[in-house]
Formats: structure tokens, sequence, C-alpha cells
């Protein structure tokens, strides 16, 4: 809310700048997805998307922005699941305001991992019925399994690169080892969407060799 209580709310109850408040305001439009790590001052501004699977044409993107400033960790986000599996986790686990954003950059990865098992049920199921019996209704839900990966390929890169520049930030040793199993986790993330893709791919083909026998036996 950019209304004036609530920028007297941010700035005097949060301690938020003025400046962080009008970057993150800008990142906070509807329909704006982004993955970024930004230094305003002293304090931190890290943004990711949760992704939550839906069965319509798009998938469910939640954009999720943490503060992060010398004594105190902030999340921002809309209403969602995935923000009360969070509050869930910090309320048991956070003993320091930074391990609140590992709890996010955890979850970010385990919501990709998700989609990804939902998606390969999906390709599982496609593969035997384009062999026995291609239809045009198959080869839309092809492409959207394209799309869909497509975007999980886009947004894992991105928050691979912003934890890479992150770790560089972070002196605590036994955090540093969390955050880096984090990332270990979405490198491995990452290789099962390249391998889903050609999966896609190969579904694909399959598909129009199909047909092609079909057009032949006609």
């Amino acid at each position: 809310n950019s209304s004036a209580a609530s920028d007297v709310y941010k700035r005097q109850v949060l301690s938020i700048s003025p400046s962080v408040i009008r970057v993150l305001e800008k990142h906070l439009q509807p329909r704006r997805g982004v993955t970024l790590l930004k230094r305003v001052g002293k304090t931190t501004l890290v943004s990711m998307e949760i992704v939550e699977h839906s069965d319509s044409m798009r998938q469910l993107v939640n954009p999720v922005h943490v503060i992060i400033m010398s004594d105190q960790v902030i999340v921002v986000s809309r209403r969602s699941l995935s923000l009360s599996r969070i509050v869930n986790r910090a309320v048991n686990e956070c003993s320091k305001p930074i391990h609140l954003l590992r709890i996010v950059f955890e979850e970010a990865v385990n919501s990709y991992l998700s989609v990804l098992e939902k998606l390969n049920n999906k390709i599982e199921q496609l593969e035997s019925k384009v062999v026995l019996n291609p239809d045009k209704h198959h080869l839309e839900e092809v492409q959207i399994l394209k799309r869909r990966l497509a975007h999980l390929r886009r947004t894992s890169w991105r928050l691979r690169e912003v934890m890479r520049e992150f770790l560089t930030f972070i002196r605590d040793t036994n955090e540093y080892q969390h955050m880096k199993e984090t990332q270990d986790l979405l490198l491995e993330t990452i290789d099962v969407i390249e391998l889903s893709r050609e999966r896609v791919s190969d579904l694909l083909n399959i598909y129009l060799t199909s047909v092609s026998v079909r057009l032949s036996e006609v």
C-alpha cells in the first residue's frame, strides 16, 4: 500500500529508508515477476518467485520480497499458501533474522520441485496417449508443458545467480553451509528441469511421428 499512512509505518515502525520503499513499490506492481538482489545503502533487497502448480493455462506465481537490514529481516508477499508456510517455519525455526531469508530460499526451491513432480507425471501420462491415440488437444497440452518448463527454467536460473551473489556476503560459517546446501539443491533442480524439457521435446516428436503414421495408414 503506497498511502501516506503506510509510508509513515514503513519509515518509522519498520525503519525502512524511503529509497528502499521506492524500489520495493516498483517491484510490487501486479503481474510483475522479478528475481533480483539489490543493495540500497546498508539495506539489501532480495526478490524471487515461488511457483505453484495450476491446472489452468498459467502457473500461479507468488513474488516474495525480503528486506535485509542490520538487525531485522522483513518478508513482503501477497497472502498465499507459500507465505503461510514461511510464517509457520519462521515461528518454529528462526533464531536469527538471517534464518528467515534461508527459509524463503528453501521454499522457492521446494516450490520448483513440487511443480516439476506434477509436470513430469503429466508427461508420463501423455507419452502413452500420443503413441496410442494422438489428438489435437494432446499437442495443446504439450505446448502448455513447454511454456511452464520454460518459465521454471528462467526463474530457477535467475535465482541461482541471486544465491551465488548473496553467498559472497555471508560471513557466518554455519549459515553459509546451510545456504550452500540450498544452492546445491537448486542446481540439482535445474538439471531436472533440463531433463524434463528434453522429455517434452521427445514427446512432441513422438506426437508428430504418430500423426504421420496415422496419415500414412489413411
